[in-house]
């Protein structure tokens, strides 16, 4: 089935730097290989992307949805606030009127709506104690469905 919520994120995502592992909601914090026993060391510069679903902007008079939004959360974490930045800079380059390609649907540019960080995240340790810093880029989108 095309058009659908998936390619639109998945179009989005491939917009992203490539150098930086990208999670969808979370990325996880250490791989276990149960065939060596050994565990690998959590990723410590990462993007977490976050594409909402797309919300309806209009409608015709027959109830026919003609517009939609999608919300796009880049969450960019690193060791130390420069590195927050620095990802959070390569993103909203990489995405800033950027206009991804999804079938089914026609996209508009993605428009950098907000920016916040960095800041510590008092959830997030990494293996030698030192604490993840994350910095936040918020993106809009208006697509029309073509099929």
């Amino acid at each position: 089935m095309t058009g659908t919520a998936r390619d639109v994120a998945s179009a989005i995502q491939a917009l992203m730097p490539a150098s930086v592992q990208v999670g969808s909601q979370s990325v996880s914090p250490k791989t276990f290989d149960t065939s060596t026993g050994t565990t690998d060391a959590p990723a410590e510069v990462y993007f977490v992307l976050h594409v909402r679903l797309p919300a309806v902007l209009e409608r015709s008079e027959g109830a026919t949805p003609h517009g939609h939004e999608v919300r796009v959360r880049v969450t960019s974490v690193g060791r130390t606030p420069g590195a927050a930045r620095d990802l959070a800079s390569a993103a909203e380059s990489a995405l800033d009127r950027a206009r991804p390609v999804a079938d089914g649907w026609l996209l508009g540019p993605l428009l950098l709506e907000n920016v916040r960080g960095p800041d510590e995240d008092p959830d997030v340790t990494f293996t030698n104690g030192a604490r993840a810093i994350y910095a936040v880029s918020e993106f809009v989108v208006t697509a029309s469905r073509t099929a």
